[in-house]
């Protein structure tokens, strides 16, 4: 697993960012318009998730590598349109 991943969905301020991403692409879902996720991957809101789990992990001395943290964004983009087609299904 990645460590971005693992810091991010740890640590609560950065959690709160990833659950208002994951609401707001709930209404899009529910309004029919489509999310991908390279789209999700590059939105500004991911860019502040990353660099927020970036400068946590370095707080305790982790390093994350350009490929880490693109690969972070991917599997938060993929959990994110979970979470938002988990939650429109369920309401």
């Amino acid at each position: 697993m990645n460590t971005i991943y693992v810091y991010a969905m740890n640590t609560r301020e950065i959690y709160d960012v990833y659950a208002m991403l994951s609401k707001q692409v709930a209404d899009r879902i529910k309004s029919n318009k489509p999310v991908e996720v390279d789209h999700l991957a590059k939105c500004s809101t991911m860019d502040k998730i990353i660099r927020m789990t970036v400068k946590y992990a370095a707080k305790y001395g982790e390093t994350c590598s350009t490929e880490e943290k693109n690969e972070a964004r991917k599997m938060f983009a993929e959990a994110i349109i979970e979470d938002a087609n988990y939650m429109t299904e369920n309401k």
